[in-house]
């Protein structure tokens, strides 16, 4: 990860919450109405926890535009192989690719979507 973020452990079940509800707030509202006290709320976390790991609502919106980019372009990279010409067979990795990430982080790809342009 980039050194600015090197002290979040993104494995951490504590930071994994703060990251999902992050990625839900922000993809459910616009900027300026995704709250830390509502990412607080729905990670069942202290306020104190999130500022630990962030200096404030735009140092998580920053890190999450970064994690959401790396998490997306390393997914891929591991699970489609950009050599295959079997066209069915790419569509099939892609999915289930895309489905073990939302698994893990359910609404990435809405903040994606959402925030692209920002990255």
């Amino acid at each position: 990860m980039e050194n600015r973020f090197d002290h979040i452990d993104v494995n951490n079940e504590k930071v994994e919450r703060i990251i999902n509800s992050a990625f839900k707030i922000f993809s459910k509202n616009d900027y300026e109405k995704a709250s830390t006290s509502l990412v607080v709320k729905d990670a069942e976390i202290s306020r104190g926890l999130l500022y630990h790991y962030f200096e404030n609502k735009q140092e998580l919106h920053e890190f999450l535009l970064f994690f959401a980019y790396k998490l997306i372009a390393e997914n891929m990279e591991e699970d489609i192989d950009l050599e295959c010409n079997d066209l069915l067979g790419r569509l099939v990795s892609t999915i289930k690719s895309k489905l073990e990430l939302l698994v893990k982080y359910p609404f990435v790809l809405d903040f994606f979507d959402k925030y692209s342009d920002q990255i």
